[in-house]
């Protein structure tokens, strides 16, 4: 039987708080590796008013409602493609598109649902191979 993993308390009773810390320490980790100013990232306080801003929780991309469980904050314009790390440069979708959509910018990818739409699969085996693509190449330039 599997083991149930333990939840966070700080995560059940202050979801933005708790994603906000998260969310902080990745960028300014990610700002470090590209050698960008730590101080172009937003403070936690920002960061959790934003997104205390944005609740209930829609998705940036697909216009539909997501719980607190799969949301992702996400960069409309990757930061390997010149995107900030500034609030305006930021929304929020689910973890499944976020992995999907990997460094193409908001436009690309709403493009290529746009076209997916018309598929008989609606894109599954291609979403599928691009997140498995995305993570070959995340673990590949690390090394």
């Amino acid at each position: 039987m599997p083991r149930k993993r333990s939840v966070n308390p700080l995560k059940k009773t202050n979801w933005a708080n708790y994603k906000a810390t998260q969310l902080r320490g990745s960028w300014r980790e990610r700002a470090k590796k590209y050698g960008e100013c730590l101080d172009d990232v937003p403070t936690r306080v920002q960061i959790q008013a934003w997104l205390e801003s944005q609740q209930p929780i829609k998705c940036y991309i697909e216009g539909t409602f997501i719980s607190t469980e799969v949301v992702e904050v996400d960069h409309k314009i990757p930061i390997c493609r010149g995107g900030g790390f500034g609030l305006e440069n930021m929304g929020c979708t689910s973890r499944y598109y976020n992995n999907v959509k990997g460094s193409l910018t908001e436009e690309e990818f709403r493009s290529l649902l746009k076209l997916v739409k018309t598929w008989e699969d609606k894109g599954v085996s291609l979403f599928k191979r691009l997140m498995a693509s995305n993570h070959i190449f995340s673990r590949y330039k690390r090394k």
